[in-house]
């Protein structure tokens, strides 16, 4: 059986600085879940308590927590244009063409 470790605790406590013992622990992190579970929570950068991190590398943490921040990041963006045509300036700005260098 693979060890169970706090996962998504770290993460929440990296994003929120806020512990939430209620997540439990995993053998590997689901960012569905943590993605979840932080909701509209206010984010920044937290270091994380060794508590939370006892049995995850350094290595391990850096490469989710990314993951984890460009799925925010991704979910939290949306497209200029989705919701209206272009205004006459921004098709300006979609047609323009660099001019060519050497004529």
């Amino acid at each position: 059986m693979a060890e169970t470790l706090t996962w998504h605790q770290a993460l929440v406590f990296a994003v929120t600085g806020e512990r939430r013992p209620g997540l439990g622990r995993q053998a590997q992190p689901d960012l569905d879940v943590v993605v979840a579970a932080l909701g509209d929570a206010q984010r920044g950068a937290h270091p994380v308590p060794a508590d939370l991190v006892e049995g995850i590398g350094p290595a391990q943490l850096a490469a989710v927590l990314t993951a984890l921040r460009a799925r925010l990041a991704a979910s939290q963006a949306r497209p200029v244009l989705a919701e209206r045509p272009p205004d006459a300036a921004e098709r300006r700005l979609l047609t323009d063409v660099p001019p060519h260098h050497g004529s």
